[in-house]
């Protein structure tokens, strides 16, 4: 195991790779929140908890509660969309398919390309609500 990490962290110094600077759209996520919205036609409410991991390059939003979920949310600067990885009780099967977004406003939409076909997750960033 240690052979690959050291390969890995090597690979990223020789390419030069640097971090690119936090996304300033995500840093508005920060902090706690309360979630609402709509899954499969029913109303959810729920609390999350938002910060800044792996070098500022994701934004973790962490949902506990009836359902826990975190779920990392990045910017690829280079292909110029978002990008979102759901880590959920409902287990590895979910965390196949990595959502891909784009900003429009206050909203990301970000969709996903499952199995058993496409799924679709946007978020709106609400000033007026801001922690």
């Amino acid at each position: 195991m240690r052979r690959i990490v050291r390969y890995a962290v090597l690979s990223l110094a020789l390419l030069g790779a640097t971090p690119a600077p936090p996304d300033p759209y995500l840093s508005h996520l920060t902090g706690k929140w309360n979630v609402s919205g709509t899954i499969l036609g029913k109303p959810v409410h729920q609390s999350a908890q938002a910060r800044w991991v792996l070098d500022r390059q994701f934004l973790l939003l962490h949902f506990e509660g009836a359902y826990s979920a975190d779920v990392y949310i990045g910017y690829d600067p280079v292909r110029k969309r978002y990008v979102e990885h759901w880590l959920d009780v409902t287990g590895a099967a979910g965390a196949t398919a990595v959502g891909f977004g784009e900003r429009n406003g206050l909203s990301i939409t970000f969709r996903y390309a499952y199995l058993d076909g496409p799924f679709t997750n946007a978020m709106t960033y609400d000033p007026a609500t801001a922690p």
